[in-house]
């Protein structure tokens, strides 16, 4: 696809240029009851012929929505310290449940909840969780690179080898030296 064009009731209300081989959401904005939306996409003739194409409408029920968000912030995590691979903070959750971060799903992230680990829940295929029990809790959360444990000893093995290397080398010319000199 190429071009998408967006109209409600015949009247243009979006154009967008798609990048080959890359997904797009298109916003087609709110109607009303009755409007008729449509969306068109340009295909060229070497798409046709081995492509296929997939279009996905939803409605959002914004009722719903504000609920959800309420909830989320009846519960809300307050920081207490931070740094780049590290969380510190508190919660006091009003119920059994999940406590969601804004934080990217990844291995190698380390949950504890009052000092105990904890497993990681992805939620939404992308997103970080874990469960908590009601009541107020501290939570910390560690990240450690996945590898970067692995890195650390084959870097310091590698440093000692290194080490060894140049220590023999030294001796070497030590030895050569005296042997000059007799």
């Amino acid at each position: 696809v190429t071009d998408v064009e967006i109209l409600h009731d015949n009247s243009s209300i979006g154009s967008y240029n798609v990048a080959k081989q890359q997904g797009f959401i298109a916003p087609i904005g709110t109607c009303k009851a009755g409007v008729k939306a449509t969306v068109s996409a340009e295909i060229s003739d070497e798409n046709i012929k081995g492509g296929s194409l997939r279009v996905y409408v939803y409605s959002l029920n914004e009722s719903v929505l504000e609920k959800g968000y309420e909830k989320l912030l009846s519960s809300v995590v307050e920081l207490r310290d931070y740094s780049d691979n590290r969380l510190l903070g508190d919660v006091n959750a009003k119920e059994d449940g999940i406590c969601y971060f804004s934080v990217p799903y990844e291995n190698g992230w380390t949950v504890y909840i009052d000092g105990e680990e904890t497993d990681t829940e992805i939620v939404g295929g992308a997103m970080l969780a874990v469960s908590v029990k009601k009541g107020l809790h501290n939570i910390e959360l560690c990240y450690t690179p996945e590898g970067m444990i692995v890195g650390l000893w084959i870097s310091a093995l590698s440093a000692i080898i290194w080490l060894a290397v140049l220590i023999i080398e030294i001796n070497k010319r030590r030895n050569q030296a005296k042997e000059k000199m007799i």
